[in-house]
């Protein structure tokens, strides 16, 4: 039985053993990782250069590059670790500099070879944003993106990216018709359930992501359509990730305003600001507590080499010494709920396996470097 993928209709909490074999080692349920205890057995990280970092396998404390798409001008900005149309896993970036590439690369394959790294358009007019994420996931066969100031002709419609073949083909998607398109967050939950958020508001979907939405009165549930917006105060949402122990999401927006739903952000139920103390969040994570692991908490990196965490779905947060001089910005932060790795300038790679102490990496390169992205091969790395 130790080939078991998938479990389907059974809620993980209810899960300890499944004919002899442990929850630590059933892989999927319901489609959806369960890496509690699970101990990532690579790492990448993404640079403005387009040159992609690795980890020596599980060992963080140093970092070596790997390969070098230099020559394409792309930019790994965001990067997240799913599945192909075939169900094999798969790497998956996509630039924020030339606008409209990515590459993808199996895990099976040798990813220090340029070849095994494939092209792919997925014709992003504009940049994704920088600072804010992540612009992609996967989810239940689905790779959905999100980009900046993408319009449609001079209609101003908000857009997204769907691929339901892997990544190597995208579909162009209208969300809504939206004045301000500035896409942020993409995010899964479950089953076909995505969220991507837009400015200060967050769009959901329960249904085929590539179904195109609008914005109506009432909202139309069976397409993607506006979920809820939060109080206006021209400062967009830079991350959001969910807590599945709890049924809790949280949202940060520019400004180190937190948010928290325990309803998937019903329209009818007010929420309200606190206060994280960041300057400038850019990325979240919740890292799931389990065996091998004490965390149970949210961990938000920002500008000036901040760290936050919460033990209270965004409740109350405490600041962190990252070991990071403020001169330095993380800007990406990503999680196999046994080891946090957050990155940003001047190579700078810091690791923590309780959220309060964090371990300064060896990550090369240089203070030219800044590292934009980070991901494991867990899928989901800390978004879910």
């Amino acid at each position: 039985m130790a080939d078991i993928d998938k479990v389907s209709g059974v809620a993980t909490g209810d899960i300890d053993k499944v004919s002899g074999v442990s929850k630590a080692n059933i892989s999927k349920i319901t489609g959806a990782s369960y890496p509690i205890g699970t101990t990532a057995t690579e790492w990448l990280v993404g640079a403005p250069s387009g040159i992609i970092w690795s980890s020596n396998g599980a060992d963080l404390t140093s970092w070596s590059a790997i390969v070098d798409l230099t020559d394409n001008n792309n930019v790994a900005r965001s990067m997240a670790y799913g599945e192909d149309a075939s169900g094999n896993s798969r790497w998956l970036f996509i630039s924020s500099q030339s606008g409209d590439k990515g590459f993808f690369a199996n895990a099976s394959l040798d990813l220090t070879v340029d070849s095994n790294w494939t092209e792919i358009i997925v014709d992003v007019p504009h940049t994704p944003p920088h600072n804010a994420g992540p612009c992609h996931a996967w989810g239940n066969g689905y790779w959905v993106a999100t980009g900046n100031d993408a319009d449609i002709g001079a209609d101003n419609e908000t857009i997204l990216y769907v691929s339901t073949d892997g990544g190597a083909n995208w579909d162009t998607v209208v969300v809504g018709n939206e004045d301000n398109t500035t896409g942020r967050v993409v995010c899964y939950k479950d089953n076909t359930t995505f969220f991507m958020t837009i400015y200060d508001k967050i769009w959901r979907t329960t249904v085929d992501p590539s179904i195109p939405g609008a914005q109506t009165d009432p909202p139309d549930t069976t397409k993607w359509y506006l979920r809820k917006e939060l109080a206006a105060n021209n400062n967009s949402i830079a991350a959001m990730a969910y807590n599945p122990d709890d049924s809790v999401w949280v949202a940060v927006r520019q400004n180190g305003e937190s948010y928290a739903s325990t309803d998937d952000w019903d329209p009818a139920t007010t929420v309200s600001a606190v206060a994280t103390g960041a300057d400038q969040p850019t990325g979240l994570v919740y890292c799931r507590a389990g065996i091998g692991s004490s965390l149970g908490m949210w961990v938000l990196c920002g500008f000036d080499g901040e760290i936050f965490t919460s033990t209270n779905n965004g409740t109350s947060w405490s600041s962190q010494t990252s070991g990071l001089a403020s001169t330095i910005n993380l800007q990406a932060i990503a999680t196999d709920h046994t080891t946090i790795v957050a990155v940003g300038e001047n190579s700078s790679i810091i690791t923590s396996t309780d959220g309060i102490n964090w371990t300064t990496q060896n990550g090369g390169g240089g203070s030219g470097v800044k590292f934009s992205s980070v991901t494991s091969n867990i899928i989901g790395a800390g978004m879910r």
